[in-house]
């Protein structure tokens, strides 16, 4: 992911502070505060993208809940 796609898509989620946050469902749901990284500036989200780029990656299965 680019630094700019990176932006972007916490950026997308502004039109939902407005009018609060889309439903979330099991198969979507993710640990990424993105409301709350919406508000960031482009520089803000550009430096934690950098420091992102700094970590090395960790290869973790992530449990998904299936729907009821």
């Amino acid at each position: 992911m680019s630094e700019a796609e990176f932006i972007e898509r916490f950026h997308q989620n502004r039109k939902y502070l407005a009018d609060g946050p889309p439903a979330v469902k099991p198969e979507s749901f993710t640990v990424m505060p993105w409301m709350a990284f919406a508000r960031m500036s482009p520089e803000e989200l550009g430096a934690i993208y950098a420091y992102l780029r700094t970590v090395a990656p960790v290869n973790q299965s992530v449990e998904t809940h299936p729907e009821k």
